[in-house]
């Protein structure tokens, strides 16, 4: 494997597939051990990008290292966190809703504020190709949530 600051400063990488590959690789990091929290400032960061591949890098490495939150620092950021799940690109919140339930696990004192912002998502401002897609994954999000 890579060095973590090698494949954390990837994700910025202008090559989206190298960018994903370092993605994927802090994900399956996380599930491991605690050490890509050490990292939560950069991500937290990203999640204010104009770029939305890298706000959603964010939101998903944020959502990886919730479990290893015991300091709660993912707290200050809870707002933009789940501004992200009605994004404004499409792919952006499909790829936010679905990493969410990890996030909603980890942070189960979230779960009202959860609701509230997937029930404030304006499905009908998506393009009309992208709306089912996403309704349904509001509906499986909402599922994950026991809801």
């Amino acid at each position: 494997m890579k060095e973590l600051p090698e494949l954390i400063a990837g994700l910025s990488a202008a090559d989206h597939n190298y960018a994903f590959f370092c993605l994927q690789t802090l994900e399956e990091e996380s599930r491991k051990s605690a050490q890509i929290y050490n990292f939560l400032d950069v991500f937290t960061a990203m999640l204010w990008s104009e770029n939305s591949y890298l706000r959603t890098r964010g939101f998903r490495l944020i959502a990886a290292s919730a479990k290893w939150d015991s300091a709660n620092k993912i707290e200050a950021v809870q707002a933009r966190c789940l501004a992200c799940l009605g994004d404004v690109k499409p792919t952006a919140a499909r790829q936010c809703l679905k990493a969410l339930p990890a996030l909603a696990a980890a942070k189960p004192l979230w779960k009202s504020d959860i609701i509230t912002a997937l029930a404030d998502i304006t499905i009908s401002s998506y393009p009309p190709s992208m709306q089912p897609l996403l309704a349904k994954d509001v509906r499986e999000a909402l599922d994950a949530l026991g809801q």
